[in-house]
């Protein structure tokens, strides 16, 4: 008979019992993965907090352009291409956002609620 159990002790070590063998596994690198449409929400959230707009952004003539437009007050304007956490945008996207960053536009890959803070911080400087 196979016995198997585990515990997590808070962010520091897995210990893993099989038949009476303990195994402990150090714990790295913990990242906790937040998806494209909770973070669409929190930085639409924010547009609106300044007073602001993180529009939808379809192109159907260029392919490539972030998610999202924004607008602030001011004239200020950038753009946002969200991600789940971990996932990168694809080569089109890449050549499209070195395009918008050589005109003088902000762009930011967001991948992390953190960077969301950071983007409307750049973009109001």
């Amino acid at each position: 008979m196979t016995l198997f159990t585990f515990s997590l002790k808070p962010l520091s070590v897995l210990t893993f019992t099989v038949n009476n063998v303990c195994l402990r596994l150090k714990i790295i690198n913990v990242t906790k993965i937040e998806s494209e449409k909770y973070l669409e929400r929190k930085f639409t959230a924010a547009a609106k907090r300044l007073k602001g707009k993180a529009l939808k952004f379809w192109c159907l003539s260029f392919t490539g352009m972030p998610d999202r437009i924004v607008l602030l007050p001011g004239g200020k304007i950038g753009f946002a291409e969200i991600k789940t956490t971990g996932k990168t945008p694809s080569p089109r996207q890449r050549i499209v956002i070195a395009r918008l960053r050589s005109l003088g536009f902000i762009v930011e890959v967001i991948d992390r609620a953190e960077q969301i803070e950071e983007f409307y911080n750049k973009l109001l400087k």
